[in-house]
């Protein structure tokens, strides 16, 4: 099973809205042991989750709390894929779904959340391409 190997440092940048991973963040894709994983590098800036408010209203709505916290390993790994475009947009969205459910975030929300990039995602992959 995918995993995160260590715990996520960050540090508040001056903004108030962006955040600088303090730590390398490696996932390991597939079983324990694999040689597969990404490294989100000490340094990268992410702002954690850049979910339309639309998405979060809804969400709030829908589920009576914020369930946005618990992701947030994957909001910045996922945030990183989008940067380094190491894999597809496809398949980045599909890490990012996986690494949602190694948190524990429960299907409903990592559905919603997953259909949410995938449909908003687009715009933030053309930024990031350059």
């Amino acid at each position: 099973m995918s995993s995160f190997t260590a715990p996520l440092v960050v540090s508040p940048l001056p903004d108030g809205a962006l955040w600088q991973v303090a730590r390398t963040l490696p996932y390991h894709l597939g079983t324990e042991g694999s040689r597969f994983r990404v490294v989100v590098p000490k340094g990268y800036v992410t702002n954690f989750d850049s979910t339309p408010w639309a998405v979060r209203v809804l969400a709030l709505l829908a589920f009576r709390k914020d369930v946005f916290g618990q992701g947030r390993n994957a909001y910045v790994l996922h945030d990183y894929l989008y940067t380094a475009q190491l894999f597809t947009r496809h398949l980045s969205d599909a890490i990012f779904l996986e690494a949602l459910g190694v948190l524990g975030v429960s299907w409903p929300v990592r559905t919603a959340m997953y259909a949410a990039v995938r449909l908003f995602g687009w715009g933030a992959w053309k930024r990031s391409r350059g």
